[in-house]
């Protein structure tokens, strides 16, 4: 009769400790892993909301930008007339007519302005004027077109003048200085001066060279938008943004 094989129970008991371990060790693992890839999940929508969000927000600026005066070809000469918002304008229009040499597309100048240098003005009047003969440029009256600034409005291929506009005519004034002859010299530059800006008002109105200058002559002749269109000085009453 053969004896009972004795089990070596420490032995087997190691085995199986050792298996439990490894078993909880591969869940550990399995469940780590699963953590790491909900983990991933999360950072990935995260960032394509993140990215979501930047291209809207880029969208917007861009769409921002694509409205702006400078994209709209729209330029709000907004302050007196002189060296420097001249020189600013100037400068605006010469890159627009740069950048524009493959199309036709209208420029406005909306004009608020109570005037300022003749000399300065004379430049914007003449960079206008030279443009419009190129392609077309309509200036605006708006709030308030005075002295210098209504020569400016005569420069446009066409001239709008908005309802409320308060539009000024008179004769230049200046500072004479230095001797008799100086002086009477100086005296003489205005009135020729001045003639010439009575001969930008005419041009395009109703009213004649004589006629402008007995309007603006020792005062401030004001007018509303009815009386600038019926005395030519605007082609129409309307809005800038028209």
């Amino acid at each position: 009769m053969s004896e009972p094989i004795e089990h070596d129970t420490p032995a087997r008991e190691a085995k199986m400790l050792a298996e439990a371990r490894k078993a909880e060790a591969e869940a550990e693992y399995f469940q780590a892993k699963t953590h790491g890839q909900r983990v991933d999940n999360e950072t990935a929508t995260a960032l394509s909301i993140s990215a979501g969000i930047a291209v809207k927000r880029e969208t917007l600026k861009d769409q921002w930008d694509a409205a702006s005066n400078g994209r709209n070809r729209a330029y709000h000469f907004t302050d007196n007339v002189s060296t420097d918002t001249v020189e600013a304008a100037v400068d605006v229009f010469n890159r627009w007519q740069r950048l524009d040499v493959d199309n036709q597309d209208p420029y406005r100048l909306i004009i608020c302005s109570p005037g300022g240098s003749v000399v300065s003005g004379m430049k914007l009047y003449s960079t206008i004027k030279a443009i419009a003969a190129k392609r077309p440029v309509i200036t605006v009256a708006s709030g308030l077109c005075a002295s210098m600034a209504t020569i400016i409005h005569q420069a446009g291929s066409y001239r709008i003048i908005e309802p409320g506009c308060s539009y000024m005519i008179h004769d230049v004034s200046g500072e004479v200085f230095g001797s008799l002859t100086n002086m009477q010299d100086t005296m003489d530059w205005l009135a020729k001066l001045n003639s010439a800006l009575h001969v930008c008002l005419a041009e395009k109105s109703h009213k004649t060279v004589e006629e402008i200058a007995e309007m603006s002559k020792r005062r401030d002749s004001w007018f509303m938008p009815e009386d600038v269109v019926e005395m030519g000085f605007a082609d129409e009453i309307g809005f800038a943004t028209e």
